[in-house]
């Protein structure tokens, strides 16, 4: 049987226009749940973007829910790569958790549209809260969790890890959707502060990793 992920070697030319138009329905919808979340984005406008009607959307997906399921999948997929990279850095605890910071500052630095989204979708959750516990990114923040705990065994001061990832992850994801605006009120280019940000983020990890 084939699948999405069969290698397009093998599939017809009907399947491959199928993937290919699954791919820019996707990318479509990642700008306009980026620029006005879930509840402001809807089947009309991601249509009108491709030049499709709703019926042709829902062919390849059941609903706007599922699209937007898909696109969270796809960037929970992006912050695992992030994890990985950093988990398998050989580097001392401490260590892993800059080296995870840094991982997820390329991620909001390659895919800006990705952080505006996981920040949105922070906002737009609260009204399915009730299904946080399959929530798309749970799994992955658990293990970048535990990198952080792993770095505070030991120490005199703990962070909790959970909110330590909060807060790393909603610093870097709320710069890179203000830098623009930051860049303009400040005179200074995007690249001047993106450095100066990247300094100051891991100067504040570290300090807030504790002490011995």
């Amino acid at each position: 049987m084939q699948t999405e992920n069969t290698p397009s070697a093998t599939l017809n030319p009907r399947q491959i226009r199928g993937q290919e138009t699954r791919e820019r329905l996707l990318q479509e919808a990642e700008k306009g749940f980026a620029a006005r979340g879930f509840y402001g984005t809807s089947l009309r406008d991601i249509g009108r973007q491709l030049g499709m009607p709703n019926a042709s959307l829902l062919h390849h997906f059941a609903s706007k829910g599922a699209i937007y399921g898909a696109v969270l999948e796809r960037i929970g997929e992006s912050l695992e790569a992030a994890y990985v990279q950093a988990s398998e850095a050989g580097l001392p605890p401490d260590g892993r958790v800059l080296a995870l910071a840094d991982a997820i500052i390329e991620w909001a630095e390659r895919q800006p549209r990705y952080a505006q989204i996981v920040m949105r979708e922070l906002l737009d959750n609260v009204g399915r809260a009730e299904h946080v516990d399959r929530w798309a990114f749970g799994d992955v923040l658990h293990r970048m969790a535990e990198l952080v705990e792993e770095a505070s065994v030991g120490k005199y001061s703990r962070p909790d890890a959970m909110l330590f990832l909060f807060h790393m992850i909603g610093s870097i994801s709320y710069f890179q959707a203000g830098l623009p605006t930051l860049a303009g009120v400040t005179s200074r280019s995007e690249a001047e502060l993106a450095a100066a940000y990247h300094l100051e983020i891991r100067d504040y990890l570290g300090r807030a990793l504790g002490a011995d």
